[in-house]
């Protein structure tokens, strides 16, 4: 029986009982049907509308596709991307919607990470909130 994997441009079919790493396109961003969707965690999230991927992603910087992954949780209209004034070496991704605030807090490994994902680092907004003042469970550092 053959397996589907996606392999950065469509579904792939193979017989080989060895899926590559579904992780491996995480920080991309691909358009289907009109909708921006960014690879995290090896799930493909949709970005709700404009407003959510100009706070948090750089301009055009998606490729269009044919087929989609799995699809996982849309990206909160309330994310951002945050530095706080007590981290002077973090970048922070808030995400969150705006029924139920900031829902996680995740760190940015690095700058090459950053770069990575495609965040817009004209997007990053200082902060004079210390890390803490946002008790959030923290996601998964962004690597």
């Amino acid at each position: 029986m053959a397996l589907q994997y996606f392999d950065g441009d469509n579904l792939t079919q193979s017989d080989d009982p060895v899926i590559p790493d579904p992780r491996r396109f995480d920080g991309s961003l691909f358009e289907n049907g009109g909708t921006i969707y960014w690879m995290d965690m090896g799930l493909a999230r949709a970005i709700p509308n404009p407003t959510t991927y100009a706070k948090l992603f750089m301009p055009g910087a998606w490729k269009h596709i044919s087929t989609l992954p799995k699809l996982g949780e849309p990206i909160g209209t309330a994310s951002e991307l945050v530095h706080f004034e007590d981290d002077p070496l973090g970048i922070y991704f808030l995400e969150g919607n705006n029924a139920n605030g900031i829902l996680s807090k995740r760190v940015i490994s690095s700058m090459p990470i950053f770069n990575k994902y495609h965040f817009n680092l004209n997007a990053v907004v200082n902060v004079t909130a210390k890390t803490s003042d946002y008790p959030v469970v923290n996601g998964p550092l962004l690597t």
